[in-house]
């Protein structure tokens, strides 16, 4: 052994048990070195680490080596636990065993028991450090390890803890190089505990004592721990004052080569390009981050997190937290940010999954803050959105003290506010979509912090605008969800988007107003008309160029709006003013030419010269005539509908040209090659069966111009559905490759509207006629029997005949119960029972489906026997137990008939 070989020996074995704690630090030459030691304690000198192990260590830089150890053939347990002492050591993952009541000599068990101890105590963190998990005391230079963190995370005054606190003293006076590592690993765990000014100052101290001292035989650890506490300042600088002032310190640990600076130029080389990717130092960065190939045929190297993503995809929870707290300290002591930041979000998210699996036993509260830090610390919202948030997890700790303290927490760093709150959004996002609609207080406090993003200024650096964006979408999403949580944050929705229109910032404004038309149906009318208001002021100031915008177009949409509606509906004088609104950007847009017409028609001459061109109406009427003749194109129909909207702007010869187009499109579908308008052309259909339209009301008067053309149409239309028959795929809109099978939409709609307008007509026997004879072909059998079902609503139960009902496919049933039912509940007793005999089987028969409830219900109430077979009955029990969604829901319901039926 040569004499710094002997020097190092001499360090470890009197300091084994603060070395332990900070083993992490170590390269795998000194971890070998340290284990020799701690086996020569742990045996009182009996044993050496040559005898426990078959060992070879590879050449190169320090950094770079390895170290491979096998165990050797031995008796006794003493040999047998010194072994897993070591292996745990090699294989950092924080493993820790018993030593209660193991089968060797008091003495060597107290020894055991001391390493075992030190190990322990290397993997607490300042919040842990009152833990004892093991019997008996530590060893006293384990203890004063112990009260140095205690007192760490007490102080309020870093600098009289670093001059005059005792304990700490004791380990800066310890001998050199350990007392660095000591003040390294303390401020590492500041930095775990988020307080980086604490560890900018410890740090700072560990520089100074790596600068002012050296040992022999210890240049190759100093040199790394050097660049190692070098890389950690680096790291502090990004946190607290952004990535410009780290890209310097990160600079400097890029010089030399690799045989002289490995570890600093392997380790610094990604947070310097993350660095000067978030700086914008310039456009184009030149990756010279260092390609290792670690020992690539030794298929059990861990690498990474690799121990911790298995156990996290075993569910072994509490292993996967040991091994992601293993390596993040690793990470932390060596300042690398970036991987730290990455460990930290999956860690969090690891300790998250342990809330919502049932197998798993159920884990200190304080678990699920620590998982939430984690999360928010990492600035990764991925890590957020991955986890799998249980309700009763939810339900259970999320609060509003858990609320601000995430809230609170973000903001704790100012150079990656912007990192963390994106977190914040994600995790409140999260929340909101399982937390119980009770907990309003909860659910405002998140949607107030959500809304403030969702309407902040951008600023430069384009943070701010990801946040506003990601808050938004959360908003829209929640406001789908959790309606109950809407009327919360309406009025500070709608309050955002004002302001920035007074603002002038148009965007912001507009994307706020996106958000708040989610929310506007639960604003108060005064609320309401305020926010109308104030956009239409600003929409209406805009040059008629700028009316394309998607701003506009969400302006459209709050006006249109059912409450808008209401509100308008009271108020004429708004009416008027929304209509010429409307007006003025359907004039501007020369677009949608039935928006146009219907729009002419709702408004006083006055009004209809102030935002239309003399002139444009007669240029209007003969455009849509013209494209309304063009029926291969897609939007023909708009235009015949325009025309017929409104007769009197359109002129008896736009009603005839409109019509003639519906007969020529009808034609094309007869002969076997449908017009491209042919497929959403049951629209015009539908406003010739209206009789709220004017032109509805026209073609049941005898003295009506056109009623040849009607005639015409209609014997078209009986044809159709007789064609139908042969070429079902007729009703579809253009596409490539042809299609082979009808869309089941169109199906629908042409069978509604086509038996709409018989029923209008005084002809519905007709239709019903050709719609049973099209209904023949399998391809359209359900969608006809579901359209013409709702189009033909019966107004008296006496319809609810046994023969249909059995006819009747799933889908045909179901879209009629809820008007049977309506009828059911008007007729007499004697009536109403024979029905609900007739739909009770019908349920049986097509279901289950969750409105099988009412019938059910009902016929408990009336003691209703069930009629169907008993093979009927048996299937639909099955078909139940198969559905899992139903099957608590339904179920009892369902058995509760069938009791009566036994009865």
């Amino acid at each position: 052994m040569s004499d710094t070989d002997d020097i190092r020996a001499k360090s470890f074995q009197g300091n084994v048990f603060l070395w332990l704690a900070v083993r992490h630090f170590l390269s795998a030459s000194y971890l070998r070195e340290l284990c020799a030691a701690a086996v020569v304690f742990g045996s009182g000198g009996v044993v050496s680490l040559d005898d426990l192990f078959d060992s070879v260590e590879t050449t190169g830089p320090d950094p770079l080596r390895s170290w491979a150890l096998r165990p050797n053939a031995v008796d006794g347990e003493l040999d047998t636990r010194l072994q897993d002492f070591v292996r745990a050591i090699v294989w950092q993952g924080d493993s820790s065993r018993s030593t209660h009541d193991i089968k060797v000599d008091t003495a060597a068990a107290d020894r055991l028991r001391d390493l075992w101890w030190a190990v322990d105590v290397g993997r607490f963190d300042l919040a842990s450090v009152d833990q004892t998990p093991r019997e008996g005391a530590p060893p006293e230079p384990v203890s004063c390890l112990l009260r140095a963190m205690r007192a760490l995370a007490a102080s309020e005054d870093l600098t009289r803890f670093i001059k005059t606190d005792p304990e700490f003293q004791l380990l800066a006076a310890i001998s050199f190089p350990l007392n660095a590592i000591l003040t390294k690993h303390l401020g590492d765990l500041c930095v775990d505990a988020d307080e980086w000014v604490a560890a900018s100052a410890l740090y700072r101290e560990a520089a100074d004592m790596l600068g002012a001292m050296s040992e022999p035989g210890w240049d190759e650890l100093t040199n790394a721990l050097a660049a190692i506490v070098k890389q950690s300042q680096a790291m502090v600088l990004r946190q607290l004052d952004g990535p410009q002032s780290a890209l310097g310190v990160l600079s400097q640990l890029q010089t030399g080569d690799l045989s002289t600076n490995a570890l600093a130029q392997i380790n610094s080389a990604t947070d310097l390009n993350r660095a000067a990717w978030e700086a914008r130092t310039a456009k184009f960065y030149s990756d010279r981050r260092t390609a290792i190939v670690a020992t690539p045929q030794l298929g059990s190297v861990q690498r990474h997190l690799g121990h911790a993503y298995q156990q996290l995809s075993d569910l072994r929870f509490t292993d996967a937290s040991r091994w992601f707290w293993a390596g993040l300290r690793r990470q932390t002591a060596l300042g690398s940010y970036t991987e730290s930041l990455m460990a930290k979000a999956e860690f969090g998210r690891a300790l998250i999954e342990q809330f919502n699996d049932g197998r798993a036993q159920r884990p200190p509260r304080d678990s699920f803050w620590l998982g939430v830090r984690l999360m928010i610390e990492g600035g990764n919202a991925r890590s957020a959105e991955l986890a799998s948030w249980s309700d009763d997890a939810v339900r259970t700790h999320v609060d509003l003290p858990m609320i601000r303290r995430a809230i609170d927490h973000s903001k704790r760093s100012p150079a990656v506010i912007a990192e963390r709150s994106s977190v914040v959004i994600e995790l409140f996002r999260e929340w909101l979509l399982r937390l119980p609609r009770t907990r309003t207080d909860e659910a405002r406090e998140m949607l107030g912090c959500l809304a403030d993003f969702a309407g902040a200024h951008n600023k430069p650096g384009g943070h701010d605008k990801n946040l506003m964006s990601k808050s938004q979408k959360a908003l829209k999403e929640v406001a789908k969800t959790k309606p109950d949580f809407r009327g919360l944050v309406a009025e500070r929705l709608a309050d955002l988007a004002l302001a920035r229109v007074q603002e002038g910032y148009s965007f912001m404004a507009s994307e706020v107003l996106s958000v708040a038309l989610e929310y506007a149906e639960s604003l108060e009318d005064g609320r309401l008309r305020r926010l109308i208001d104030g956009m239409l002021t600003q929409a209406e100031a805009l040059d008629p160029d700028k009316r394309e915008s998607q701003h506009i177009n969400r302006i459209l949409v709050l006006v249109e709006g059912s409450a808008a509606r209401r509100l308008r509906k009271g108020d004429p004088k708004l009416d008027e003013r929304v209509t010429a609104f409307e007006l003025g950007v359907a004039v501007a847009r020369q677009t949608e030419p039935r928006n146009v017409f219907f729009l002419l028609t709702q408004l006083p001459d006055q009004l209809i010269k102030a935002n239309v061109d003399a002139g444009f109406i007669e240029t209007l009427v003969d455009q849509t005539r013209k494209r309304a003749g063009q029926i291969n194109s897609s939007d023909a129909h708009d235009s015949i509908a325009a025309l017929l909207s409104a007769p009197g702007i359109s002129g008896d010869a736009g009603v005839r040209d409109a019509l003639q187009a519906l007969k020529r499109i009808l034609e094309t579908a007869v002969e076997g090659d449908p017009a491209l308008s042919f497929g959403p052309s049951y629209e015009v259909l539908l406003m010739l069966a209206d009789d709220h339209q004017e032109v509805g009301k026209e073609i049941t008067d005898p003295g009506f111009a056109e009623n040849n053309l009607i005639e015409e149409i209609w014997s078209l239309l009986l044809r159709v559905w007789g064609a139908a028959v042969e070429t079902p795929e007729m009703f579809n809109g253009f596409m490539l490759p042809p299609p082979t099978d009808p869309n089941p939409v169109y199906v629908h709609n042409w069978a509604f509207a086509s038996a709409r307008l018989g029923k209008r007509l005084g002809r519905e026997v007709e239709m019903l006629a050709a719609l049973e004879q099209a209904g023949t072909n399998a391809k359209l059998t359900s969608q006809i029997a579901v359209g013409r079902r709702i189009a033909m609503l019966p107004t008296v139960l006496a319809s609810v005949e046994k023969r249909e009902v059995e006819s009747e496919g799933a889908d045909a049933f179901y879209a009629m119960l809820g008007h049977r039912l309506v009828l059911m509940a008007a007729a007499d007793p004697a009536e109403r029972g024979e029905a609900l005999g007739v739909l009770l089987d019908g349920c049986i028969r097509v279901g289950p489906n969750g409105m099988d409830a009412a019938i059910f219900t009902a016929a408990l109430e009336a003691s209703l026997r069930l009629p169907s077979s008993a093979s009927q009955i048996a299937i639909y029990e099955q078909r139940l137990e198969a559905e899992k969604s139903l099957r608590l829901t339904l179920g009892p319901l369902f058995y509760a008939v069938a009791k009566t039926e036994q009865r």
